[in-house]
This record gives structure tokens, sequence and C-alpha cells, in this order.
């Protein structure tokens, strides 16, 4: 299932609710949101999806006696499996109610004793729903190599149409959640399958198509992005013709063509039209601005925010390294005195490439953080997200590097490209933040000057990636790619002010390589005025309507 906005905070909320044994708290909140299906199968679904256990068992037992037998059988089930988990040892009644089905063999595969496990899955028996439920929870894991082993025993060439649409569909709306890594070929690999094992017939066609696209997007995040280039070839149906261009474009951005990449993101601008907001692949949402790795949810509580800054701060103590408040986090210690309530992170820096790996060390000993921890990679490190389990609240840790007389960061994007920010250099000096002991830098408006400009003003439509004073080669390749992406971003969102600075920006730079050539600028000004009339058109209604 897809996970909406509203389900992956519930859950979150749940999950801290259930660490803190905050027991009347959590009963306010379950009857809160018993009429929002609390009880049905989504929720349980989107607790698996996002992988939290405490919510996952808390839902599987949770009014499970009034349940008809069978689903509570399959709540039984589900609890078990995480209590397995949680514990790394299969629990008695696991074994009891699970003992040839699939998803048991995957839980044994991925307890640390899965040497001991049977390798074949011959034993393993059940209807396609459990070996649905086997390969959801395969992925929800990670244990995408489980995932792959699974299709390829279970979902044949003599497999009913039906079954291998389920595979499909889980395909789909696991996509979003699932990080880059080199882990995650296996599942283009299942996607190939299934799509092979289709019928070549016209109803299909569609299905085929967005499994050649998915399959290239799991290559991509595998890190080949030549083999995504070769995949999304083999998305033939022109509603996937978009969602392919901008595969092709990050892809060769990957490659460090970004000309190329440039290029193709023109075509995209100049064929653009005022639309729904609607994503080319149900994946694709072009991001302009974010690292690497940043979380998907936009949820951010200022409050559960400063708690994750507080545990950051203690269990890095004894690393005798000083982190110190930068960016948006460091704007609003310094003018609102709190974290600012529209951002989207915690933002921290370090200095010195070498502390990376102590502190993703301490990190993760605290159990208190997941770390990404293929985003370490020594010298070439510009910044490492890490996640605070308990708040769900996403940390960027910024490595800075002395380059003569200035102190070098970046920004590596998703999509390829890395951005790099020159500051002047500076000490550090301690200061109490909302209760919190933490480092600064000791010229804290020179350094914002430097970040924001005029950072004692709020400006709501300002990019740090395209008019930070800080940026370096302002103009250049990646500077330029950036500007093709956030236009993208503000026509997908159906966002008037996104798109006002858009044409404006690359114009100043027109001439530099790559620059925006007329066609893409023509046509993103007239888009521009086109959301601009729509927005202040919406904007009369809502009046009348409210007069």
């Amino acid at each position: 299932m897809l996970v909406n906005e509203g389900q992956r905070e519930s859950l979150v909320l749940i999950d801290r609710l259930l660490e803190e044994g905050s027991h009347d708290e959590l009963e306010r909140m379950v009857y809160r949101l018993l009429d929002r299906g609390l009880l049905g199968e989504e929720f349980l679904s989107a607790a698996r999806a996002l992988d939290l256990v405490r919510p996952v068992i808390f839902l599987a037992t949770l009014g499970a006696e009034n349940l008809p037998a069978d689903e509570a059988r399959n709540r039984a089930i589900w609890c078990e499996v995480y209590r397995s988990l949680a514990r790394e040892e299969e629990t008695p009644e696991l074994v009891q109610i699970a003992f040839d089905l699939p998803v048991r063999w995957v839980v044994r595969r991925l307890l640390p004793l899965s040497g001991s496990v049977p390798d074949s899955l011959d034993y393993c028996k059940g209807d396609a729903g459990a070996w649905i439920a086997a390969f959801e929870l395969a992925i929800d894991r990670r244990g995408y190599d489980l995932a792959e082993r699974l299709v390829a025993h279970r979902f044949t060439k003599r497999a009913p149409e039906r079954e291998l649409l389920l595979v499909a569909r889980v395909l789909f709306q696991r996509s979003p959640l699932i990080e880059a890594s080199p882990l995650t070929l296996p599942l283009a690999q299942c996607s190939e399958l299934i799509r092979k094992r289709l019928p070549r017939d016209t109803a299909m066609n569609p299905v085929r198509s967005d499994l050649a696209v998915h399959s290239a997007r799991y290559i991509l995040k595998a890190g080949d992005p030549s083999r995504a280039i070769e995949a999304v070839q083999r998305a033939t149906e022109a509603k996937h013709r978009l969602g392919g261009m901008l595969l092709h474009a990050e892809a060769y951005c990957h490659k460090g063509d970004l000309p190329r990449s440039i290029a193709i993101l023109d075509r995209l601008l100049s064929e653009a039209e005022v639309t729904e907001r609607n994503s080319p692949t149900g994946e694709d949402e072009v991001d302009s601005g974010a690292t690497a790795t940043t979380p998907i949810h936009k949820g951010f509580d200022p409050d559960l925010a400063l708690e994750a800054l507080r545990v950051l701060q203690k269990v890095v103590a004894p690393l005798g390294q000083s982190i110190f408040l930068m960016s948006g986090t460091l704007l609003g210690y310094a003018r609102e005195g709190r974290l600012l309530s529209h951002d989207k992170d915690v933002d921290v820096g370090i200095f010195d490439w070498s502390s990376q790996f102590d502190l993703a060390r301490l990190l993760l000993e605290s159990g208190e953080f997941t770390v990404d921890t293929y985003s370490l990679g020594g010298t070439a490190t510009y910044v490492f997200p890490v996640l605070h389990r308990a708040t769900r609240v996403s940390i960027d840790i910024f490595i800075y590097y002395r380059e003569g007389d200035r102190l070098i960061t970046g920004v590596k994007n998703r999509f390829g490209y890395l951005q790099r920010f020159a500051y002047t250099p500076f000490g550090l000096e301690e200061v109490d933040f909302r209760g919190i002991r933490i480092h600064v830098p000791d010229d804290v408006d020179r350094t914002l000057t430097e970040n924001f400009g005029n950072w004692r003003v709020p400006d709501p439509d300002y990019l740090s990636f395209m008019e930070s004073p800080a940026l370096m080669d302002v103009g250049g390749l990646e500077y330029q790619l950036v500007g093709r992406l956030n236009a993208l971003s503000g026509i997908q969102a159906g966002n008037a002010e996104k798109l006002r600075r858009a044409p404006d920006l690359p114009d100043r730079h027109r001439e530099r390589p790559s620059g925006m050539k007329t066609k893409p600028l023509t046509a993103l000004r007239a888009l521009r005025e086109a959301m601009q009339k729509a927005a202040a058109t919406a904007l009369f209604t809502e009046a009348l309507h409210s007069a």
C-alpha cells in the first residue's frame, strides 16, 4: 500500500508513545484514530512498510479478539513475526502458527543465526497472499535478495496473471520508501521477472512499461546509470515518456554528463504544461534541493527536532569533536531563538572528514539513530544524514574542510550532482539553545550573511541552492542543472510562488555553457503567468465563497 502523510505522522507518534510508556496519551490517540481506520488493515500495512516494529506489534494485537478467525490469525502471525525480529530469535508462537509459511522462512533468514536455516523454499506452503506477505516483509526489512528468491520460486511462468499483478503492485507501492544503495539490484531483477512473465497483450502493456521504469529506477538506485538507461528504453507507453525522460536525465547526471542531462531537462521544460499535480511514474517527484538520502516524510515538529538535537549532542559528547549549528538551524537560533517551524530537518556541522567514521560509530552504537552508512565516503563526503529513531527527525551532518583561506562544505543531491559552498573560516563558541549546551560559529552574523545574505528578513521563496552568497561556481553546470530541477519541481507541484524566480535566475547566466536557451525560458515564463492567473482566480473564488 501507499503510505500517506497522515498515517506516517500518526504511526511515528504511536511509536514514540509506546517507547515512552505514555499509556494514557496513547489511549486517547487510539480513540481519536478509530474513525480513521486505525483498526483496519491499512494502518497495519503502513506500519510494516515503514518498518515501525512497536506499532506493528501494537496494532496486530489491538482489537484482535473482535476480528473474524482468519483475520485474527493473520494479525497473530504479524505480531509474532515482529516479536521474533525484535528479539532476534523465533518465538514459539511463530513456529506454531506459521510453521511452513514463507513469511517464517524470511524471518529465519533475517535472524542472526540464519546460516543454520534450510536454504530451500520447497517446504513452504500457502496461497498467493501468503507469498505476497513474505515478499513485502523481505522488502520492508531490506532483504532484497530474499525478495528475489521468493519471486523466482513462486511466481513462475505458470503463475496466474492476478498473482503477477500483485507482485507488481508491491514493487510500485514500496518503491518511494526504498533508499539508494547497491543492495537494490535484486528488486530490479524482480521487476524484470514479472515484466517478462506478464502476457504480451495490449491490456498488460501499461503494466509492463511501468515495470520497465521501476526496474530502471532500482538499477539507478543500485549505482549503475548505464544499465538504467538501457532498462528504461523498454518503457514504451506514452504515459511513461515524461518519467522516462526524467530518469534519463538523472542517469546521465550520475554518469557525470551534465550537459546531456541539462539538454533533456530543457526538452521537458519546453513541453511542460500546467496540469493537475501528477507524478509521471508514481515516484519521479522532482527534487531540486534535498540531500541524497533525505527521508521522504515532510512533517517537521520543532519540539521533536529539539529533542533529536539534544540526544545527538549527548551521544556525540565522547567524540571530543564539537558539533555546531549551521544553515537553517543556525538561522532559527539567531533570528527567532528557536527552530524554524517551516524547516524540514536539523542542520549541524563538524570539522574534518576523518571525524565522520568515529561519529557514525557512536551513533550506531547508541541505538538512538539510523545512519546512512552508504553516504560515508572519506574525503569525498560532505554530508551524511541520520535519523533519530524515537522522533523520526532527520539530521543532516555537514562536514567542513579547510581549503586555503576558505571552509568548504557541499550538498550531494540524489539526482547525482554536487554543489559546494565556501565560508570564511570560523571558530566555535558554546551557547545555550533552549536548554541545550551546543556550539555555534564565533561570528554568527558573518556566517549567516555568507549563507543567506540578508538573513534577518524572512524570505519564504529563498532558494539556497541558487541564491546563497556562499555558493561556488554560480552559473556553472551544477547551477544550470539545479535551475531546471527547481522549475520542474514548481511545475509538478503547481506552485506559482516556486516559479516566481525560476526563469529569472537562469536568465542571468544564459551565456554560460549549457545556459538556458530561448525556448525553455519562454515556456517557463508562459507557465509562470498561467499559474499566477490560476492562483489569483482561486483566491478570488475563495473570497467570494467566504463573503
